[in-house]
């Protein structure tokens, strides 16, 4: 399927899951000449819904008219764009943006891999299904994607070599942590859009640490949003994210919980097996990343 000139969108963010993304989109939301789909993962690209557990996307056929209409409330002029962690490991999803949206731009976001490794077993242990394994341990023996999903190069590769590094954009999360304002500043320069701008969500952190408390909460601010932009009341959609609205009703429905970290000697355990990808990306990317290796 090739462009239709009717549609374009400005951007896309591709993963990885847990790497600061849904920070990101909350503070592109919040600026005014930014418009993020909704919901922001729309899965549209990804032949497999989750690599992490090889299921299949039931998205993946649909039309380009299914797909830009969640898109039906950004504002004209907008740049336009989307978030979805699983385009990045996904072995076609890349190809297929690159066809449809030849000059998009595309936002990767990195984490240390052993600790983006833990924080998705966690996410998975704790708020997907309590049915997991008991221990990190157990659960990347039991499933080696939870360390393949941290294996970076050869995507951020492919990424590069279809559109380009000048429309390849890579943050860290050690960034995120050290300095978020430059980070989102960076980006907006990026995006090509007003950089003089701070987003309420600057003030907060990812999502990585909190966990449901009502087990439909979620499910029920998600549909609220999609009836929202059903009855066009696009103006009140945005006052929620510029005013920190929007998080401050997710925190009503979660709770902190601190997960701690990894377990030394795992951490030590896994880093041999990172080790070679993490010195491609560093020549890759031009980028010190002795950090991920200790």
């Amino acid at each position: 399927m090739k462009q239709n000139s009717n549609y374009a969108i400005d951007f896309i963010g591709v993963g990885a899951r847990k790497a600061g993304t849904t920070w990101i989109a909350d503070c592109l939301w919040g600026h005014p000449e930014i418009c993020i789909s909704q919901p922001k993962e729309i899965n549209y690209f990804n032949e497999i819904l989750t690599t992490l557990l090889n299921t299949r996307n039931r998205n993946f056929n649909k039309s380009m008219k299914w797909y830009m209409q969640h898109y039906a409330h950004c504002r004209e002029g907008r740049k336009k764009g989307e978030f979805c962690v699983n385009y990045l490991k996904d072995p076609k999803a890349a190809y297929r943006i690159k066809d449809l949206f030849p000059d998009v731009k595309i936002i990767i976001c990195l984490r240390d891999p052993v600790d983006r490794a833990y924080s998705d077993y966690n996410m998975f242990h704790h708020y997907v299904s309590r049915e997991k394994t008991a221990t990190f341990e157990a659960a990347i023996a039991k499933n080696p994607n939870y360390l393949k999903s941290s294996l970076y190069f050869d995507d951020v590769k492919k990424f590069i070599q279809l559109f380009g590094r000048e429309k390849v954009h890579c943050i860290l999360m050690d960034d995120i942590k050290v300095d978020p304002k430059s980070v989102i500043f960076n980006l907006y320069g990026f995006l090509g859009v007003a950089q003089d701008f701070s987003p309420y969500a600057i003030k907060g952190a990812s999502n990585e640490s909190k966990y449901v408390k009502f087990k439909y909460f979620g499910r029920f601010v998600f549909h609220v949003k999609r009836i929202m932009v059903r009855l066009k009341l696009n103006s009140l959609l945005e006052l929620m994210k510029i005013t920190g609205m929007d998080q401050k009703l997710m925190q009503i429905g979660s709770k902190e919980y601190k997960f701690g970290k990894v377990n030394l000697s795992t951490r030590s355990a896994q880093i041999g097996y990172f080790l070679k990808d993490i010195e491609k990306l560093e020549s890759l990317m031009d980028r010190d990343l002795s950090v991920w290796k200790k």
